[in-house]
Formats: structure tokens, sequence, C-alpha cells
């Protein structure tokens, strides 16, 4: 579970090249429960590369799990360095917000990845 309001939470490794994952479209994947929502811009991070999640996780049912893939093609063209990737999972927020996710872990995109710049 993670409660925003100037909070960051994040999975990091040693760092790993996603480079071949990228260039063959494969996401982020992971199951998320919206438990309050969002006040404020909440963000998804791939070390440095950062995507709004605010209006998809502003737009979820409260209380109810769900299922996203984020392109980390996406993530690249917001600023990450998929070469070497030391915190391939992040959420951020400054605001008042709060969401229980599990099942992290790098996906096939089977069409049903979305870039939320989209």
């Amino acid at each position: 579970m993670f409660s925003g309001g100037g909070g960051v939470a994040n999975i990091s490794a040693a760092p790993v090249d996603l480079t071949r994952q990228t260039n063959g479209e494969m996401a982020i994947g992971f199951r998320y429960r919206v438990d309050a929502a969002p006040t404020g811009p909440v963000f998804l991070t791939l070390d440095e590369g950062m995507v709004d999640m605010t209006r998809i996780f502003g737009a979820a049912p409260i209380g109810e799990w769900r299922e996203i893939k984020v392109r980390l093609s996406c993530l690249r063209e917001a600023g990450a360095n998929v070469a070497e990737v030391s915190e391939p999972f992040g959420l951020s927020t400054e605001s008042g917000f709060s969401i229980s996710f599990e099942n992290v872990r790098l996906a096939s995109n089977e069409g049903d990845a979305v870039c939320p710049t989209d």
C-alpha cells in the first residue's frame, strides 16, 4: 500500500539493460486498487523517466482491483535511460492519494499496453 502526500514508493535493484525489451514493446505491468482518489498529479517512474498516471488512477473505481501495462517505450520517451535501469518501478505524488499494488513485472504487450501521454 502506498499513501501519497509528498511520498515516493519504488523498487530498486542493480542496474539492468532493458533496451531489447523496450524495442520489443514490452511493458511494466501491475495490479492496483485505488483506495483514495488522487487530489493532484501522480507519476509512474522508471529511473528518471516519469509519466502522469493521474487520469488513469482518478478514473478507477475506489476499492476495485484493476490491471495495467505501461509501455517501456513510453517511459523511455519520458526520459528513462533504459540501457541502465536501477529503479524499474516507482510511484510519486505530492498530493493526497492511496493505492495498493501487487504483481509488478515486465510484461508482454499483447495490444493492451498503454502510454498515458497518448
